[in-house]
């Protein structure tokens, strides 16, 4: 979804750029992601949780810290996953996503 999104956003600076601007290359570019962001977000989370049962099998300590060590901390990589990564996602997209609206009316009325 993000290849797409990008192509169609570098063929509009191109066309700009080249050629007369047209409305239509500037309403696909701003209308597109209607479509391309939610399917992009969903196949993020998907990915990423299709890979946890992974992760943990065979590398559930890569990134971890255990205690005991000179800071007295500790991080688990797979809990951060799970607590910060995927409600991250899941919280922000839709800001994200409303921020991408108001640009998107803000462009297309001027």
């Amino acid at each position: 979804m993000w290849s797409i999104a990008e192509t169609i956003r570098y063929t509009n600076y191109i066309y700009n750029e080249f050629f007369k601007p047209l409305k239509t290359m500037t309403w696909i570019r701003y209308s597109a992601f209607l479509v391309l962001y939610p399917l992009g977000i969903s196949s993020e989370l998907l990915s990423l949780y299709d890979a946890l049962p992974q992760i943990q099998r065979c590398c559930p300590r890569v990134f971890s810290i255990e205690m005991p060590n000179e800071f007295n901390i500790s991080f688990d990589y797979l809990y951060f996953i799970y607590a910060a990564i995927l409600p991250a996602y899941i919280m922000g997209s839709p800001f994200l996503f409303t921020y991408m609206l108001s640009q998107r009316k803000k462009k297309l009325t001027n």
